[in-house]
């Protein structure tokens, strides 16, 4: 299934995940290393194609167990910090947007969410170099991706872009309300 997610075959990649995810879980357990790995790829394949929704709780939960069982500065943990930053870079937008896109992107975009995924991802930069070194290629990655959104949100705040209506968070994931509370 990652193969076929890294090709951008995700029609055929979901369903192999989905029944590597039911083996590990019976196998393995739902807070294994391997079983979580699957469920922030699977995360990660939802993101892909725009299926937010899907994404979110996925990519929440990885976090959390991984925090939990692996502590704030376990590699794999960093990496669902730095996938939630990501996620939320692409919510603010409404759409899956890449960032070789970013620039030429018109559409609206929420403010309160990039300022989430500046938080994240800044979160990300910090432990990657602490863990891993501020030249490993995940740190670059962080780097970069923190760049983007900063820059986003310097446009944004310059211009009058951020129309998007705010939809109603009483039924958001914990992390969501976090940012979201901190940037009203």
């Amino acid at each position: 299934g990652s193969l076929h997610q890294k090709m951008g075959n995700y029609e055929l990649a979901l369903p192999l995940l989905e029944e590597a995810l039911e083996a590990q879980r019976r196998t393995l357990g739902e807070e294994a290393a391997d079983t979580l790995r699957t469920i922030s790829n699977i995360a990660m394949l939802h993101l892909r194609t725009g299926n937010f929704s899907l994404s979110l709780p996925l990519a929440e939960k990885a976090l959390a167990v991984r925090q939990r069982t692996l502590g704030k500065e376990h590699a794999d943990t960093l990496s669902s910090i730095d996938n939630l930053g990501l996620l939320r870079w692409h919510m603010a937008h409404g759409e899956y947007v890449s960032f070789h896109a970013a620039e030429a992107y018109k559409g609206t975009c929420e403010l309160k969410d990039l300022e989430c995924a500046k938080e994240l991802l800044a979160e990300a930069v910090k432990g990657r170099s602490k863990v891993l070194g501020k030249a490993h290629h995940l740190t670059l990655e962080s780097v970069r991706a923190l760049g983007y959104a900063e820059r986003r949100i310097d446009e944004l705040r310059s211009s009058a872009v951020h129309t998007r209506q705010h939809k109603d968070i009483s039924t958001e994931p914990p992390l969501v309300k976090r940012c979201r509370r901190r940037y009203a």
